[in-house]
């Protein structure tokens, strides 16, 4: 079975070695447990990696070379046996006579990019925080190119486990020694762009982003992807569909322009688009990127058709790809997603939403803030509870204040058959009266399904 599946490639044949080693410990192995491509057998090997392993081997990913101490400090660990024991593994060679004697099987690596290049998060997920000595004393910056490099890779591994704002901040020091070359430079102004995303600031992140997607380097096309997210935000929907011709799989077009069709109320296109995102992400081999476009397919089929929703076809199929993830923003939307497949019932979704939004705004993520009160404005407008609808309006409008996300006002009015907002700057793609008059035959086909149920 390993020979047949290896088809001559040596790492297929150490990596399944390998693997056979690790199952012999606990039981005996047997055929089907190689019965995989090379990707899934790999999938597979990193599996058998321990947390610690895990981070080292996300780290030095994004390095050409490296020796122990620098895998260690990239990886924000305080001993160096976890990357000593990576080491030992067939995925890293080593030539002792090189200056940073150690670097990743090209395969590894072209691997371990390209599913973050596809996500936000890493493909071997579940990763803990490193651990760190505590101290009272502040921390010296980086004095060094190799220094600022192991903070700037520490700062990234850590983003899922550190509000947004120390992220923020952890990237600020590191870029402001001037000790990055240009396209780690830009590496670091992506990802405290995506932090200033994160934290509602998006002018900031407009700024970060505009610059990497001048720079036309590597991350040119997620850049291109930010701005067209980031007009979204904003409500300048004419703009970001513009972007969409130019963005391409590695500018997740499907996915950017279902995000454009979605808070129109057009549903089906949305699905369409988001179906397609999946698709793509499953031939890149991208679970990571797979999950982040299922959920709000998840979300956006909530809305329309609560019992598909909570099937293989939605919620489900989202959590079961969730489940070997560490994406804290993507779960926390499939959760959203389940408010508006509860919407109009009496399965808590007022006191879910609160829930909700205490750990989205301790996770430092306050751009979900809106999206979780339109799902409580889906709700009392299937309820018919006006005096709820409009204290959620409020609070929805000063989520929105500084302009971010605002169209959530215009969408909370239209499901309560109410006229927009006075001074909505939203830039529809179709006239505002279209918009509103899906939306508020969303609420009422909720409506009677509720009465159907009853």
């Amino acid at each position: 079975m390993i020979t047949a599946r290896s088809h001559g490639l040596p790492l297929h044949l150490d990596l399944a070695a390998s693997r056979f080693l690790e199952i012999r410990r606990t039981r005996e192995p047997q055929p089907a447990d190689f019965d995989h491509t090379f990707p899934a057998l790999l999938a597979r090997a990193l599996s058998d990696l321990t947390a610690d392993e895990r981070h080292v081997l996300r780290s030095v990913s994004l390095l050409d070379a490296f020796d122990l101490d620098l895998a260690t400090r990239a990886a924000g660990l305080t001993q160096q046996a976890p990357a000593r024991r990576l080491t030992e593994r067939p995925i890293v060679t080593e030539n002792p006579y090189a200056p940073w004697p150690y670097h990743l099987h090209g395969a590894i690596r072209s691997a371990v990019t390209e599913a973050d290049d596809h996500t936000d998060d890493s493909v071997w997920e579940p990763l803990a925080p490193p651990t760190r000595a505590s101290s009272s004393e502040p921390q010296p910056g980086p004095d060094t190119p190799a220094d600022a490099l192991a903070d700037l890779l520490a700062a990234i591994a850590r983003r899922q486990h550190e509000h947004r704002e120390r992220t923020a901040e952890r990237l600020t020091t590191v870029l402001n020694t001037g000790l990055l070359s240009g396209e780690l430079t830009e590496l670091a102004l992506y990802y405290r762009a995506k932090a200033h995303k994160d934290l509602a600031r998006t002018g900031t992140a407009l700024d970060g982003i505009r610059q990497v997607a001048d720079a036309d380097g590597r991350l040119a096309p997620r850049a291109h992807r930010g701005m067209a997210s980031l007009a979204r935000i904003q409500g300048d929907f004419p703009t970001a569909l513009a972007a969409i011709p130019t963005l391409g799989w590695e500018g997740r077009h499907h996915r950017v322009l279902a995000h454009i069709r979605w808070p129109h109320d057009d549903i089906d296109r949305a699905i369409a688009a988001f179906e397609a995102a999946r698709t793509k992400a499953e031939q890149h081999n991208a679970p990571g990127e797979r999950a982040i476009a299922q959920t709000p397919l998840a979300l956006v089929t909530a809305f329309t058709d609560p019992a598909r929703a909570d099937d293989e076809l939605a919620l489900a199929l989202a959590h079961q790809y969730l489940a070997q993830l560490d994406q804290r923003a993507t779960t926390l939307y499939a959760h959203i997603a389940a408010l508006n497949r509860d919407a109009g019932t009496d399965h808590d979704v007022t006191d879910r939403a609160t829930v909700l939004h205490t750990e989205s705004t301790v996770a430092g993520l306050p751009w979900l803030t809106p999206l979780i009160q339109t799902a409580l404005a889906f709700h009392h407008a299937a309820r018919g509870a006006q005096d709820d609808l409009t204290a959620t309006i409020d609070r929805l409008r000063q989520a929105t204040a500084n302009g971010d996300h605002a169209y959530y006002v215009d969408i909370a009015h239209f499901m309560g058959d109410l006229p927009q907002p006075t001074g909505s700057t939203t830039q529809w793609l179709d006239e505002a009266h279209t918009v509103r008059e899906r939306w508020r035959a969303l609420v009422t086909a909720r409506q009677d399904h509720l009465r159907g149920t009853q």
